[in-house]
């Protein structure tokens, strides 16, 4: 039987519900990107991708611990046996820490759009041919990712 991935919410990673951590264990990419993804796409589709968001909540499936997006999880806790908790814990700590951060830079970055949009510096801007190139940058990243993922 051939193995195929699917998508699942994540039972360890979320902020909300999981759908960005499971989204993040399937394409194999850090979480705060995603999120980051799904706080632009808000503004780039006027507000629709949180009904698709709201969607994938009820849609989704939970990641249990034999789904295939814990998988990767169990073997490297099964690599790690060995290891001090307290080393675990530390590594734990600075990842929270890692996605803090990003999420912090990417609130202050839609912050300062938003700004710079509500004080006319950015209207002359046609937004569909930003969002546009948002979605093809983005897509070459993951495309980028999977390819050298392969080699």
């Amino acid at each position: 039987m051939a193995y195929t991935r699917r998508l699942y919410k994540s039972s360890g990673d979320k902020l909300i519900s999981g759908v960005a951590g499971g989204m993040a264990e399937y394409f194999a990419i850090d979480p705060v990107f995603v999120r980051l993804g799904w706080i632009a796409s808000v503004f780039l589709t006027g507000g629709i991708s949180i009904l698709i968001y709201l969607a994938m909540i009820f849609v989704v499936p939970k990641g249990g611990y034999g789904s295939p997006a814990n998988a990767d999880v169990i073997i490297e806790n099964d690599e790690e046996v060995g290891k001090d908790t307290s080393e675990l814990e530390m590594t734990e700590r600075k990842r929270k820490e890692q996605r803090r951060t990003w999420a912090g830079i990417g609130l202050v970055l839609a912050g300062i759009v938003l700004l710079a949009y509500n004080l006319d510096f950015l209207r002359p801007v046609d937004w569909s041919i930003v969002g546009a190139l948002v979605i093809i940058a983005v897509g070459a990243y993951l495309l980028f990712l999977s390819i050298r993922q392969r080699r």
